[in-house]
């Protein structure tokens, strides 16, 4: 079987240490991507019950509110994103202490994703609050990202 340069080539020299650890790696990242994929199953659902309610708002409304699958589908983002920037930042620290030139762009970009996260999370928590007549009218207006 001939192997191709590139992703699935020739595989690096490994100790059997540092495998293991590049697999768990790899799982890691994984389980990550599987909690932002059940993130964006339960935003397409809120979504999906949303699009329910404008067409036949006279229905009997059964089970949580749109509201209650964003903010958790938030939170199950924001958990994966947090495991992504650790990982980029251990792996940064293990580049550095070997005396290597580290790139700390993943690290920055990670941070960003994780505060824009926390800024939706906000927004979608104070959305159900009442905060009055004239803020809800604020809230009204806000352009929806």
């Amino acid at each position: 079987m001939r192997t191709e340069p590139g992703l699935h080539g020739s595989p690096p020299n490994l100790t059997s240490r540092e495998q293991g650890e590049s697999l768990r790696l790899l799982e890691e990242s994984q389980a990550m991507l599987r909690a932002i994929l059940l993130g964006l199953g339960l935003q397409y659902h809120s979504l999906d019950l949303e699009r329910c309610r404008l067409l036949d708002p006279e229905a009997p409304q059964a089970g949580p509110e749109p509201q209650s699958y964003q903010m958790a589908a938030s939170l199950i983002t924001l958990g994966a994103l947090i495991g992504f920037y650790r990982q980029a930042q251990a792996i940064a620290q293990q580049t550095a202490q070997a005396g290597q030139c580290a790139d700390w762009t993943d690290v920055k970009l990670d941070g960003l994703s994780i505060g824009i996260s926390l800024l939706r999370l906000f927004r979608l928590m104070g959305a159900g609050q009442d905060f009055g007549p004239l803020a809800q009218q604020e809230l009204l207006d806000e352009p929806t990202i």
